[in-house]
């Protein structure tokens, strides 16, 4: 049962299935419609920082600097080009094109220049020149790399985990991710799982404090908190399959924009969104989001009616993602009850909701409407078990830090609560499943 009675908070999770990047390439069109409004990107390697830059009509420049503040070469992508410029340090330049459908952004261009730079200090310490046009370059997963290098250097994932630092600029915050130093300490027999990385966001006009994203990779656990907003934690069993990327800095920048400010409600329909009415089934499984919007309370008697039918519809939703994501939203081009969640979610054909989908099925089956949420005004019982079916289900799987038995605290602690035996601290609060996470 939901121990949160007050609301079922904002939250927009955006996840991959199937990739596995070291940058943001290829993320699905939702995430790159956000990023698409990052003004920003500054990445922090210990050779140096990249410093990446968008232009008018989404043109990319960057540029490297040593840590003595040396302009050490650059990178440009022209608005509506598909071919990448490169400036070596050396003053010489390069070009090649981007692979066909292939969407970059602001944390790509950071790791591509790094990695080239890299490539160029080595090809030197050897004495020779460097080239990445043509066969004398290859692709090292989504960065272009010299094919010389590739032979005797290290991999573009070993060159991606270098990275110490990542700050995206938004019109409304700034994220700043950046690696945890932890004092470890004696566990007393018990296994402790310490944060990888903390984005932590502040408002870009006062500087004030706006919340946090935090990984916690040995556990693969994501939570977050945002300021007077929502706080939540993302567990590996709750995914179907698990995690199927690896959460970076520059991801979790741009997940924290959306839980900071909820810009993808204001996103294109068409572009870059699917629009509702014009889904097709897709072939295989497609990029998806788990959504929890919230702009109502949520009805007492609806959270306290769970019970074995509500779970089984659960475990019927988890089942098959994209099969049921076609089904609900995209057959026939058809919307199925538009409000979708009646104010706590929306449709628009290209993401698949796991809670809402089927709590859209249950009101078409009973001819509910978006009118059917407060009880007793709708006057029909079946309605309020797709409420109360739909609530159990935001706090099982959107959310399931509020449920069960375990406490929760803004400022950290032990928790304390009854039944959850919670002994540690996950991004700042409690979660009831995740015993093992540590923060500081």
């Amino acid at each position: 049962m939901c121990r949160h009675s007050q609301a079922v908070l904002t939250a927009l999770l955006l996840l991959v299935p199937g990739v596995s990047l070291a940058q943001s390439v290829n993320m699905g069109t939702t995430f790159h419609g956000l990023e698409a409004r990052a003004r920003r990107v500054v990445a922090t390697f210990p050779e140096g920082s990249v410093e990446v830059r968008r232009g008018e009509g989404q043109a990319i420049e960057a540029v490297f600097r040593s840590r003595a503040g040396r302009d050490e070469g650059g990178l440009t992508l022209a608005a509506g080009s598909r071919r990448v410029q490169w400036r070596q340090s050396s003053g010489a330049s390069s070009e090649f094109p981007l692979p066909d459908q292939a969407t970059v952004s602001l944390d790509w261009a950071a790791h591509q220049l790094h990695a080239l730079h890299e490539d160029e200090q080595a090809a030197r310490a050897d004495g020779r020149a460097i080239e990445v046009a043509g066969d004398d370059g290859a692709w090292d997963g989504h960065l272009r790399r010299s094919r010389a290098a590739l032979g005797r250097g290290v991999s573009s994932g070993q060159l991606a985990a270098r990275v110490q630092e990542v700050e995206t600029t938004f019109d409304e915050v700034i994220v700043r991710a950046s690696i945890d130093r932890h004092e470890r300490r004696p566990a007393g027999g018990k296994r402790i799982d310490y944060s990888r990385f903390t984005a932590a966001i502040r408002d870009a006009r006062t500087g004030a404090p706006r919340g946090f994203v935090r990984w916690f990779d040995t556990a693969q656990v994501l939570t977050w908190k945002i300021e007077g907003g929502s706080q939540g934690v993302v567990l590996p069993e709750r995914l179907r399959g698990g995690w199927t990327f690896t959460p970076t800095m520059g991801w979790a920048n741009v997940q924290a924009y959306q839980f900071a400010t909820g810009a993808a409600s204001t996103l294109d329909a068409v572009t870059p969104m699917a629009a509702r009415h014009e889904a097709a089934p897709p072939a295989a499984p497609v990029p998806f989001m788990l959504v929890a919007r919230a702009v109502a309370p949520v009805p007492a008697l609806a959270a306290g009616l769970v019970g074995a039918r509500t779970r089984e519809v659960v475990s019927d939703v988890l089942g098959d993602l994209s099969q049921r994501w076609w089904a609900i939203a995209g057959a026939a081009g058809a919307v199925r009850n538009e409000p979708g969640c009646d104010n706590l979610h929306w449709l628009d054909g290209s993401i698949f909701r796991a809670c809402c989908d089927v709590h859209d099925k249950c009101y078409e089956t009973n001819g509910c409407s978006s009118s059917s949420w407060w009880w007793p005004f709708s006057g029909s019982w079946s309605c309020q078990r797709c409420n109360a079916q739909v609530v159990y289900c935001f706090c099982t799987v959107s959310n399931p830090a509020y449920c069960g038995g375990g406490g929760s605290g803004s400022s950290g602690g032990d928790g304390g609560a009854s039944g959850g035996g919670c002994t540690s601290v996950a991004g700042g609060f409690c979660p009831v499943e995740c015993q093992s996470c540590q923060a500081h």
